[in-house]
């Protein structure tokens, strides 16, 4: 990607960022984004239609990262000797990206666009959720069912994790999402 087109979505994600902070209830407008980012109109359209779109996309770039699978190592953590297939190393390796997101992920939790935000991680979610229940069948339950709970455990672990303003470690936050499972 051009490194101006880089710069631009880096300082509209920060500009959101703020913009959610000082105003998390109210219907953000793009002139607010706008202002905080030093950004013209010209070129927020150029990238997006609407503030919802600008959360989508950067829901997504967070996502595209914390859902890779690569387990490469990296400033905050090393888990390239491990496998995405020790579901344990996987979530840990998850909750470390989330973490290093933290002020974005409780901007948006703490706005009235959290539901897209969550509604977008559970879709990025639903192939480790499926490894999961496979891993962790329930017998005389649907896979469905397992699925959607898997899901769920994991945005209650999240959400409580944010709640505590991400404190414990994402090994924690790891233990207690299997725990969750069982």
């Amino acid at each position: 990607m051009d490194a101006r087109i880089e710069k631009t979505k880096a300082s509209l994600k920060k500009a959101l960022e703020e913009v959610l902070k000082a105003k998390p209830d109210s219907k953000i407008r793009v002139e607010d984004i706008l202002e905080e980012a030093h950004v013209s109109r010209s070129t927020f359209y150029a990238h997006y239609k609407t503030v919802e779109d600008l959360i989508s996309s950067v829901s997504e770039d967070i996502f595209h990262h914390v859902f890779s699978h690569s387990l490469k190592s990296e400033k905050t953590h090393d888990f390239s000797n491990t496998s995405i297939f020790d579901t344990t190393d996987l979530i840990t390796h998850i909750l470390y990206h989330l973490q290093e997101e933290k002020d974005l992920i409780q901007a948006i939790s703490r706005s009235r666009y959290s539901s897209l935000f969550f509604n977008e991680f559970r879709s990025e979610f639903a192939p480790i959720a499926s490894a999961l229940s496979s891993a962790h069948p329930k017998e005389g339950i649907p896979l469905a069912l397992v699925k959607t709970s898997a899901t769920e455990s994991f945005l209650l672990a999240l959400r409580y994790w944010e709640e505590e303003d991400f404190k414990e470690k994402p090994e924690e936050i790891s233990k207690i999402y299997f725990a969750l499972l069982r």
